[in-house]
């Protein structure tokens, strides 16, 4: 609709003033931001989410002028505020946006999956969230490796890349997640057989030996 093939003359003509507003607010936006806030990135980084919030409602999440003011706060977040979290989220919406721009296999999905996993790898194991951040790197990196193989083939380097990231987050998540597939959970409790895997809890282990441990255990 707001290509106005679906509206009347006086609404396209609307339509058209609108998306003009929003064009010429984004382009003018970084030096409007750094004279008014002063170079407080706290108080420009709320103004650009309020206007991201406005453009999605007023024109569409998919508008080229929304995806500009997230990658502006991709930047805040990573470069000025180093928030791993926000970053992250902030990425995710780049994948939405890929994935309705750009729908099927895409280039650009998979280098916007690569750019989460490698803001989920700067999680420090103590945090809270480092399990989270491991299984959604460990997701977003298995289907990374799957689109760039298909758009470059499987000798390309970023293939490679993503295949070694790989093996490094299975192996830093078998350091510190239960053995249970179904949980997401810390380890405390190491296999007393093979001392090779550890659980949350003695049901999560009773409940992996009868699913998958059994067949793998070897005493040590």
């Amino acid at each position: 609709e707001a290509c106005g093939a679906c509206l009347d003359a006086a609404a396209r003509d609307q339509v058209l003033k609108l998306e003009a507003e929003c064009v010429n607010t984004v382009l003018e936006l970084p030096h409007v931001i750094q004279k008014k806030h002063n170079g407080d990135p706290k108080k420009a980084l709320l103004e650009v989410l309020q206007l991201a919030k406005a453009f999605t409602a007023q024109l569409s999440d998919q508008h080229w002028t929304v995806h500009s003011l997230n990658l502006m706060l991709r930047d805040f977040y990573q470069y000025v505020l180093q928030n791993v979290e926000a970053t992250i989220e902030t990425l995710q919406k780049f994948l939405e946006y890929s994935t309705k721009v750009y729908p099927g296999v895409s280039y650009y999905a998979a280098t916007t999956r690569l750019a989460i996993v490698e803001e989920c790898l700067k999680t420090s194991p103590k945090d809270a969230s480092y399990i989270k951040n491991l299984l959604l790197a460990e997701e977003n990196c298995a289907e990374a490796a799957r689109l760039a193989e298909i758009c470059n083939g499987p000798e390309h380097s970023m293939v490679a890349q993503l295949k070694s990231t790989q093996s490094r987050i299975e192996r830093a998540l078998a350091d510190v997640k239960c053995h249970n597939k179904s949980c997401t959970k810390k380890r405390d409790l190491l296999c007393a057989r093979c001392k090779q895997v550890g659980y949350c809890s003695g049901d999560c282990q009773k409940a992996d030996w009868k699913a998958r441990h059994k067949k793998e255990c070897k005493a040590k």
